[in-house]
């Protein structure tokens, strides 16, 4: 064997590829999702500051706001992002 050369550790390529992998798994989920916490209280704090919504967890309140959002996101000119979160989340789980 050459002196200094390396040698071929295959435990650390197994762990490199599996780090990788789930990197690339986390990434593709986080991409994926629509951002479910964020959207519930940027919706809610739009909503009570707006006077459309006094109790956000009363059922009628959550498929009301849900309901209002829902319609803004389909108009033109909303986000792909928007649009995918009202539908996904119609109806509000400020429970």
């Amino acid at each position: 064997m050459v002196e200094g050369a390396r040698r071929f550790d295959a435990g650390l390529v197994l762990a490199t590829i599996w780090l990788l992998a789930s990197l690339g798994t986390t990434l593709t989920t986080l991409r994926a999702s629509s951002a479910v916490d964020f959207y519930h209280f940027w919706l809610v704090g739009q909503a009570v500051h707006a006077g459309e919504a006094t109790d956000v967890y009363a059922p009628d309140a959550r498929r009301d706001v849900g309901e209002r959002a829902y319609q803004r996101a389909m108009a033109p000119g909303a986000s792909v992002a928007l649009r995918r979160a009202a539908t996904k989340f119609r109806r509000l789980e400020t429970t």
